[in-house]
């Protein structure tokens, strides 16, 4: 009878777990047909969201999802990402593809570490490049100084303005760091981050 009850107890505990990973198989289903066709319609903004909210399932995504999840990157300015991701490819299978397009990234983008108080420097390119992904690489990094005051990534090749400092981003070579920011900015920053944090915390507490 102990046995009967115990298998029984072990059967029903399992239950939830069982349930839960069949809830993520058929949430990670519906997130890889929704970012095929996301990406079908060079809808990128949403193929982002959308790979991300596939990554956060903590399971393991397909060549196909991750290459999409690049192209996505790519089109809303995050080559970082982007190039991150055709990793993951790479390491996956073996794809021309994928290598053309890691040493394209290679070859024309340079990292770079800058840093300033929240609002009070612009990143500016001398010369606006023609080509759309390296014109949303830019506008990417821009709006990440403008949002956060802080971008470290990659950078299409090229002469920049960052506050005073003139900048030259080059491929291949050691990654371009100006920092600009001050204890008052810093400070303000900090307070700005606790007061994010808090408030993360107790939307968690109202909608656990």
């Amino acid at each position: 009878m102990v046995k009967y009850l115990l298998a029984f107890a072990l059967l029903f505990s399992a239950t939830p777990a069982l349930a839960l990973d069949a809830a993520t198989e058929a949430e990670y289903h519906r997130l890889a047909a929704k970012l095929e066709n996301l990406s079908e319609r060079n809808v990128w903004t949403g193929a982002e969201r959308t790979y991300q909210s596939m990554v956060e399932l903590g399971i393991e995504l397909s060549f196909k999802d991750h290459f999409q999840g690049a192209q996505a990157a790519r089109a809303v300015g995050d080559v970082t990402s982007a190039r991150a991701r055709l990793e993951i490819c790479s390491k996956m299978k073996e794809s021309e593809e994928v290598l053309d397009w890691l040493w394209q990234v290679d070859q024309t983008y340079g990292t770079v570490h800058l840093f300033a108080d929240l609002g009070a420097q612009q990143l500016e390119a001398k010369v606006t490049p023609f080509d759309p992904n390296q014109l949303s690489a830019i506008q990417f990094a821009q709006n990440a100084i403008e949002t956060t005051g802080t971008f470290e990534g990659l950078l299409p090749k090229g002469d920049y303005t960052f506050g005073p400092f003139d900048m030259q981003v080059q491929p291949m070579v050691s990654s371009g760091r100006v920092d600009l920011r001050t204890d008052e900015g810093m400070r303000a920053l900090e307070k700005a981050e606790k007061k994010k944090s808090k408030k993360h915390k107790q939307n968690k507490k109202r909608h656990p």
